[in-house]
């Protein structure tokens, strides 16, 4: 009960997150914190992008056929409602789609604010410099801009648009014009087309605080990623790469008895699919937002832990994930 507390006071009281974190870490180590309900929050509030990422599995036209759409504002509503006076970390209002095609995001920032009280975050790509304004929120508190490339030419092999200086443009507007709470972050991910420029776009970007990790890859829908991976980075649970803006680095770490890095995170397709993970079809669920319990839908997610074909193959899982989950989980494990 005092970690949760602490938690959602973490959220609103930015001096606070480190310590925080380190007493959250240490408790985790005697009982996990994903056990009685999610801490974060990923929503689908829609799901279309302007990027065709040569290692994406959910771009148009890939394996994984994700059904395109708008989640109805109700439905976040009745998501965050159900979970309001619960601690939580963060809510993230994107999963599959870039955050600055979504036109409600103040919106949906002030509701995320309200109801739940604690900070959003997103991952965007930063290309559409029209929409920039969209990410000036004085409630997320953490922007990521992911920007996989060092030159114009490797952009646009990896991300089929030819749209480099637009990034550069709004990383800068950004920096320049943020809240002072919103801290921001550049991120690499690491493939065949792109690995060549990892030290130049580091230099690139040293002025920032920086994320390199590797692909992704989804056993059942690996098409993309199969066909972009590279030799650096290949198991990102292992070796994420984390750079600080005055050179310091470090390995990103899964905290304490988590058998990935997304366990403690509730995900919803944008249909109102209550999904397995943030990284997989839709049709890996447990119910729907209209007609299903989310506290119900958690509990039986961790019953059934990581027995299903995605999470077998996933190489996001902590090595230690099979004892964990016989452990902490309560269900079968493969």
């Amino acid at each position: 009960m005092v970690i949760n507390q602490l938690y959602g006071f973490a959220a609103r009281r930015e001096a606070s997150a480190k310590l925080v974190n380190q007493v959250a870490r240490e408790i985790s180590k005697l009982r996990p914190l994903w056990i009685n309900h999610p801490l974060n929050l990923q929503i689908d509030t829609q799901n279309y992008c302007n990027l065709k990422c040569a290692y994406c599995n959910v771009r148009e036209g890939s394996a994984m056929n994700l059904p395109r759409g708008t989640m109805p504002m109700e439905t976040i509503q009745r998501i965050l409602e159900y979970w309001r006076g619960t601690p939580m970390w963060c809510v993230a209002p994107f999963s599959n789609g870039e955050p600055l095609l979504e036109t409600r995001l103040p919106e949906i920032n002030d509701m995320i604010q309200k109801t739940v009280g604690c900070m959003s975050v997103i991952d965007t790509n930063g290309s559409i410099y029209a929409n920039r304004e969209l990410l000036i929120h004085p409630n997320m508190r953490l922007v990521r801009f992911t920007v996989s490339a060092a030159t114009r030419e490797t952009y646009n092999k990896t991300m089929g648009v030819d749209l480099f200086p637009d990034v550069l443009s709004t990383v800068e507007w950004f920096k320049n014009n943020r809240y002072r709470q919103q801290k921001m972050m550049i991120q690499f991910v690491s493939n065949k087309h792109n690995e060549h420029e990892i030290d130049d776009w580091v230099k690139l970007f040293s002025d920032y605080n920086l994320r390199i990790s590797g692909l992704h890859r989804n056993p059942l829908f690996q098409e993309a990623s199969e066909n972009a991976l590279g030799e650096k980075l290949t198991n990102p649970a292992e070796r994420v790469i984390l750079i600080d803006a005055e050179g310091k680095t470090s390995f990103e770490k899964l905290k304490p008895n988590y058998p990935c890095s997304c366990w403690d995170i509730q995900s919803f397709g944008c249909d109102g699919s209550i999904t397995q993970c943030v990284k997989f079809p839709y049709s890996f669920n447990y119910g729907n937002v209209v007609d299903t319990d989310l506290r119900k839908a958690w509990d039986e997610r961790n019953r059934n832990a990581m027995n299903n074909p995605c999470c077998r193959g996933c190489n996001t899982r902590s090595p230690d994930s099979v004892s964990i989950l016989k452990k902490w989980g309560g269900g079968h494990v493969q």
